[in-house]
């Protein structure tokens, strides 16, 4: 097999193949191709270094057996809470359900703040700062919000011409989401006959990708509409940055089910957002 076959078949270049090898025989101090312009052979270094990296590639395999069976075999229900974010978290969740298929979970999206020890949380998703002593908070990302709106919506020449602004009322308290200063001065009490207002953050999001207006959004929700070029940011700014934390009772014993879903959820959203 060639350098070009090899990295077909990773999905690579052939130059970022050669380079992999390079650093390889770099770090270890060894020649392991015997390479001329027509053909191609291990080394003596070379069949020993194959030799041990498929023993190690199957320890990997093995190690990784024995992980999956341990994970199906961990049981019990996880009672979970999530801003409301709307889909934001939904892979997160589904791929932790299907990777312990044994845990029971019941998830409640929310924009109360929830009291884990009295309402019966094993664990929450929360932003920003974290200060009651009886619960444990581990940061995992940030989050921040990020003021956007349809390539098709035609933005006013300045903060008061004519922006229809697109605000989510809490549907717990009634009240409407604050944009972040000075983005709220702005653009929503300087255009006071121009806005609508909406209880679903889903259709707040819908209704600024169909280019009905202007809505300030967790990055959590524009990451893939920006990518796809749905929606485009008003500012280049990272609008009132806040940790997101996975939060749990200080005095709650860390069973196996909730272990599982802290170190899941703290990978895969790093992962995701990185």
């Amino acid at each position: 097999m060639s350098f070009i076959d090899a990295a077909t078949s990773l999905g690579l270049t052939a130059s970022a193949v050669g380079k992999v090898i390079t650093r390889l025989e770099e770090h270890y101090g060894v020649k392991l191709f015997n390479r001329n312009t027509r053909s191609m052979s291990l080394t003596e270094e070379g069949e020993i270094f194959l030799k041990h990296s498929v023993n190690i590639l199957c320890e990997m395999e093995s190690l990784k057996e024995v992980y999956q069976k341990r994970n199906k075999d961990i049981s019990g229900t996880l009672k979970l809470s999530f801003p409301n974010v709307g889909l934001a978290f939904y892979k997160i969740i589904s791929d932790f359900n299907k990777e312990y298929p044994k845990i029971n979970l019941e998830v409640m999206l929310s924009d109360e703040h929830i009291d884990l020890i009295n309402d019966g949380f094993d664990a929450v998703i929360r932003f920003g700062k974290v200060s009651d002593s009886r619960l444990v908070a581990k940061k995992i990302g940030v989050t921040y919000m990020d003021i956007v709106h349809s390539p098709a919506y035609k933005v006013g020449e300045d903060e008061r011409n004519n922006n229809m602004v697109l605000l989510y009322k809490y549907p717990s308290s009634g009240k409407i989401e604050r944009w972040p200063e000075p983005y709220h001065a702005k653009l929503v009490d300087n255009n006071p006959d121009k806005s609508l207002v909406v209880n679903a953050i889903e259709l707040v999001k819908n209704l600024c990708v169909n280019g009905d207006g202007l809505a300030c959004l967790p990055n959590l929700i524009t990451r893939d509409l920006l990518a796809k070029g749905e929606v485009v940011s008003l500012y280049s700014d990272r609008i009132n940055a806040r940790d997101v934390n996975v939060v749990w009772p200080y005095n709650k014993s860390i069973q196996p089910k909730l272990r599982a879903f802290i170190d899941f959820f703290s990978r895969n959203f790093q992962a995701s957002n990185s």
